[in-house]
């Protein structure tokens, strides 16, 4: 009873366990171990999200989780061999990453993160895009093709000035990636209620605010108009934009009478320097050049 009844023996204790408690919650690691532990668990987390070496299945697998991987699957697929890429292709990989890229899309500029993201998602379609097996599989398939052209409809230079060349690379690549590019044109212009085929190239040319990014746009304009399949088809691809067989000129042809003739040997090369004059806030005229070869 008397033990029961003896408050010191049960304060002694108590203040034994907090005063050990005090101390011993006191103590910190130094800073320079803060430091160090911290570089571990970033490059645990960094191994954790690492491709490197991964077969398809994984890299799929991580791709389904969302965006934080896109890094390091765009340098799985560039380090990746033809048999890896086709079985990543024919697993659905490409599926999910045009999928990603339409959900981005939608989400707008809201976040920068969000257009890291997308140039990152762009960047794995170049990916796969760099490998014959993957060029010939985009090009087979047309909504591929048509959901990469949808994906400038962003406030995203970077993102425009990628799918322009990526464009590009198709249009020249044979003459079915020529005709899926123009598909696609044409299935933006359907999509957007523009007016012609090749709008959305003339207007981006013109309210351009860059150097870098009109010589983009005028790369894409240029690759369609030399890689037709006839030189019929080049005078006629030439007058859409140059603005002779629509009600409304396109661009500016500063020298038509150099291609006037309807037929011209295959060996020929005939030059249309296209003018595209924009005024800037200050009342300047800023002068664009194209020089179209057919």
């Amino acid at each position: 009873m008397s033990t029961i009844e003896n408050g010191n023996g049960g304060d002694g204790i108590t203040g034994n366990a907090s005063t050990s408690a005090s101390s011993t919650g006191d103590a910190k690691p130094p800073q320079g171990y803060r430091v160090a532990f911290r570089a571990i668990a970033a490059r645990q987390v960094q191994r954790a999200n690492s491709l490197e070496g991964a077969e398809p299945e994984l890299a799929i697998s991580f791709l389904k989780r969302g965006t934080t991987n896109l890094t390091s699957l765009k340098l799985r697929l560039s380090s990746s061999t033809d048999d890896w890429m086709l079985d990543f292709l024919d697993q659905g990989g490409l599926e999910l990453v045009f999928g990603i890229l339409t959900k981005l899309g939608e989400r707008g500029f809201a976040k920068f993160s969000v257009a890291i993201d997308q140039v990152t998602c762009v960047g794995c379609i170049r990916a796969v895009m760099n490998s014959k097996v993957g060029l010939d599989y985009i090009i087979d398939s047309p909504k591929y093709v048509r959901t990469l052209a949808e994906a400038v409809d962003t406030s995203n230079v970077m993102v425009k000035m990628q799918v322009f060349d990526l464009l590009a690379a198709i249009s020249v690549s044979s003459e079915d990636g020529y005709f899926k590019a123009l598909d696609a044109l044409n299935n933006y212009k359907r999509m957007k209620g523009l007016s012609y085929r090749f709008s959305l190239l003339v207007n981006e040319l013109r309210s351009a605010e860059t150097a870098a990014y009109s010589l983009s746009v005028l790369s894409l304009i240029n690759c369609i108009v030399s890689a037709a399949p006839s030189v019929q088809d080049r005078i006629r691809t030439r007058n859409e934009f140059v603005g002779k067989s629509a009600d409304e000129p396109l661009l500016i042809d500063y020298n038509s009478n150099i291609c006037e003739q309807d037929v011209a040997p295959v060996s020929t090369v005939s030059v249309t320097v296209v003018c595209v004059v924009k005024k800037n806030r200050n009342g300047m005229e800023r002068v664009w050049k194209l020089i179209l070869l057919l």
